[in-house]
């Protein structure tokens, strides 16, 4: 089981970020999609005149686009060419696995405040100056504790191959299901043995990578996937409310 650590790279920290950068974009679209389809699919099945509609093509077309829609997303996670492929990333970080560590974070944490430091002090915004001053080597290593504590379950100074290896397995076995009617279903129609969408397999998998994404967000950035803005879903539902025609 490796556990030394390495000096800090920041060069490596930075493409870590970018690329947690695009996987957390990646994750908010088919989030939104998510809870935009959850919020069509209680409409639907709440009314009591479109329950009783005898032909089900336009709900079944919607369930058709959502799911089809998340569970490729889904599959680009499991695609090694993609940038937003996390697996491909937790690889990356196997394979550096010395960098994960609290002082590393911690260094990492300082350097980056300090660039911020001395933009604040370009500027004439006093509440920057103050918020970017305040923070020390010493704060920097609590923070970087606090971190690591939140991402592990428990107080350790370094992460180790196994942790890594364990959330790829993880990672591919949860997207299994998704991945194959992806593969043989969406992306080549399966003559032989046509699969139907299914969406718990997608929501559990979906779940399951915010997941994994919290917790390497929080080793290298302290950040985990935002709580989205219930304003930014007000009025969803305002094309079903406004008339369509004259």
């Amino acid at each position: 089981m490796k556990r030394q650590t390495t000096t800090l790279d920041f060069q490596k920290w930075e493409k870590w970020q970018r690329n947690l950068g695009r996987i957390k974009q990646e994750l908010i679209r088919l989030y939104i999609a998510r809870e935009m389809f959850k919020r069509l699919y209680s409409l639907f099945s709440n009314h009591k005149n479109l329950k009783k509609c005898p032909n089900k093509i336009f709900f079944t077309h919607l369930w058709n686009t959502f799911v089809v829609y998340l569970g490729m997303g889904i599959r680009r996670f499991s695609d090694e060419w993609s940038k937003a492929n996390l697996c491909r990333l937790l690889e990356d970080m196997k394979k550096n696995i010395g960098q994960l560590c609290i002082d590393n974070y911690a260094e990492y944490l300082f350097k980056k405040c300090h660039e911020k430091r001395v933009e604040a002090n370009n500027t004439t915004n006093c509440e920057e100056k103050s918020m970017w001053g305040k923070l020390d080597r010493k704060y920097a290593h609590e923070m970087a504790c606090r971190a690591f504590k939140d991402a592990l379950g428990k107080v350790a100074q370094v992460v180790t191959c196994d942790i890594i290896e364990d959330d790829i397995k993880n990672i591919k076995e949860n997207a299994k299901p998704v991945k194959e009617i992806a593969d043989k279903r969406w992306a080549h129609i399966d003559v032989t043995k046509p699969t139907a969408p299914k969406f718990a397999d997608v929501d559990k998998c979906l779940d399951h990578l915010i997941e994994i994404y919290n917790k390497y967000s929080l080793l290298t950035t302290g950040d985990v996937f935002p709580q989205l803005d219930e304003q930014l879903f007000a009025g969803w539902d305002a094309p079903f409310r406004i008339p369509w025609t004259e």
